[in-house]
């Protein structure tokens, strides 16, 4: 990486202190240790989000254990109120589509209105412009702590880091089983929690038009019972860093132009990667993002990469299929076109439920989390297509070694490097994550880890594209808002602008790129 800040300017809304920061890795550490923070609420608990389930099971207990609280979502909350009198829970949710109706608990306004507490006061988020959504899960406690990530308080999403094939605790609000689920969510404590309170307001006056919510953090107690350490009982990845940078995709009203602090902040740590980029996200269709990727391969005064996608094996379902596979195909051929024609090292991995003899489905990828060098790392909401880059409301937070100082920098570099490590050894299912701590030879560990029978992780076939639908691109994946002249444009220029980049080979992308526009 470059001297120069990744979080700078125009990459980030703001850059500010945190106290105390850990990662919590999938949904049994993160809605555990939800569930232990709200439980500590005495005022109020903000909640946004792109999707909730009032039946979704948040917890569960061992065999002949109980919590002492419900274990669905909307009880709990309702408890919560019912114990502490003076609790107020605020509640925005994604005025969803149409397209997602099936996926949808049906008459959630409702249910939310009339089945819970007077105190859980839930409303629907409009998006300023047709098209995009709000997409941002975010999760504050009395202006003390704050959860942020790509996981929602919803169905489906619970697993632990094991990944157990058939495990019997990972059954739906219909006790019907689902596959294994992957996510990540951050907590976060100090300043920055009054920041994304900011956020939060923001949300609420635009889904309301009323701007008064309680807002002064909770007075310190004793004991700190807020600590995220205790919160998830030791099973949070600490990041021990003194700063961490905002960063949003967001559109604040129709017509005027997005900020894309989010794209700029992707662009720049991947033209700043020294020797490795690794990446987990459920999606990879950006056109922005394979150009920056594509832009610093053909870099000839930069060293060699190792580039790591982390991502599911195909969509999760026929209609997601149908709508971004054949991008999403195309653009990672391109990429690894590029890695091949200029000798950077690319692989792109899975994780297999397994035992010895047998393959089934793949863990479901839904994380969003990029590590450069070691030395930064993002976790957030934005997945790495064009909507997320572009036009959908998306909230990432950021930590880099150059915003601390040289002995707090050292400690952050050691706590990304284990993240990752943590991270892999969670993919493939062994009990060595040593193994995948150096940078230098990773890919090349990777590919014996991925070759052994025993373990969980293996390489994806770069399938070859069969080309895409601008289309279908300009509808459901597009870089600006909705206009009806979006749509005409993708189908009149089709094979001349988007579809030429995507069927070229690497070398003439950059060349049709000048390698020169991204700033």
């Amino acid at each position: 990486m470059s001297q120069s800040s990744i979080c700078a300017p125009g990459a980030c809304w703001q850059t500010t202190d945190v106290v105390e920061s850990s990662v919590l890795v999938d949904g049994d550490i993160y809605y555990s240790t939800f569930c232990r923070a709200a439980l500590q609420a005495r005022r109020y608990i903000y909640i946004t989000g792109w999707q909730f389930d009032t039946k979704a099971r948040l917890l569960r207990p061992a065999p002949g254990t109980a919590p002492g609280h419900p274990l669905e979502l909307l009880p709990f909350l309702s408890h919560l109120c019912e114990r502490t009198p003076e609790l107020e829970i605020y509640i925005t949710a994604w005025d969803y589509s149409l397209v997602y109706a099936r996926e949808r608990e049906w008459m959630q306004k409702l249910k939310f209105s009339f089945q819970a507490h007077p105190h859980v006061h839930f409303e629907f988020l409009n998006h300023p412009t047709g098209g995009a959504c709000h997409h941002q899960k975010l999760v504050i406690v009395d202006g003390q702590v704050a959860f942020l990530g790509g996981l929602d308080l919803c169905d489906a999403r619970w697993d632990t880091r094991a990944h157990t094939r058939h495990d019997p605790s990972r059954l739906n609000v219909e006790y019907e089983p689902y596959k294994a689920f992957h996510d990540i969510q951050v907590g976060l404590r100090g300043p920055v929690v009054g920041a994304l309170t900011e956020l939060f307001h923001e949300g609420w006056r635009r889904a309301t038009g009323e701007g008064t919510l309680p807002h002064e953090s909770e007075s310190p107690r004793s004991g700190d019972p807020f600590e995220l350490r205790s919160l998830a009982e030791g099973r949070g990845v600490p990041l021990r860093a003194r700063k961490v940078a905002i960063s949003r995709t967001e559109l604040l009203d129709a017509g005027e132009p997005p900020i894309c602090e989010l794209q700029s902040l992707l662009e720049r740590a991947i033209l700043g990667a020294r020797k490795l980029i690794y990446i987990e996200n459920q999606y990879f269709t950006s056109r922005a993002i394979a150009q920056a990727l594509v832009k610093r391969m053909l870099d000839p005064d930069a060293a060699k990469l190792q580039l790591v996608l982390v991502m599911p094996n195909g969509a999760d379902s026929p209609k997601e299929d149908f709508v971004l596979g054949d991008r999403q195909r195309t653009i990672r051929s391109v990429v690894s076109q590029a890695a091949k024609q200029n000798g950077h090292e690319l692989r792109l991995l899975m994780s297999w439920e397994t035992t010895e003899h047998d393959q089934t489905l793949a863990t479901f990828i839904h994380s969003k989390l990029l590590i450069v060098d070691d030395e930064f790392v993002t976790i957030g909401s934005a997945n790495l297509t064009n909507r997320s880059m572009r036009v959908d409301r998306e909230l990432n937070v950021a930590f880099e070694t150059s915003l601390e100082q040289p002995d707090d920098a050292e400690r952050l570099r050691e706590d990304i490097r284990a993240l990752r490590a943590s991270l892999l050894n969670e993919h493939a299912g062994t009990n060595d994550s040593e193994q995948f701590l150096a940078i230098d030879g990773l890919v090349e560990r990777l590919d014996q880890v991925c070759d052994d029978p025993k373990s969980k992780l293996r390489c994806q076939d770069l399938s070859a594209p069969e080309g895409d639908n601008p289309l279908l691109i300009a509808v459901f994946d597009p870089s600006t808002p909705f206009e009806w002249s979006n749509i005409d444009d993708a189908l009149e220029s089709a094979f001349e602008t988007d579809d030429g980049f995507l069927r070229k080979g690497a070398q003439k992308v950059g060349q049709r790129l000048g390698v020169g526009d991204i700033e």
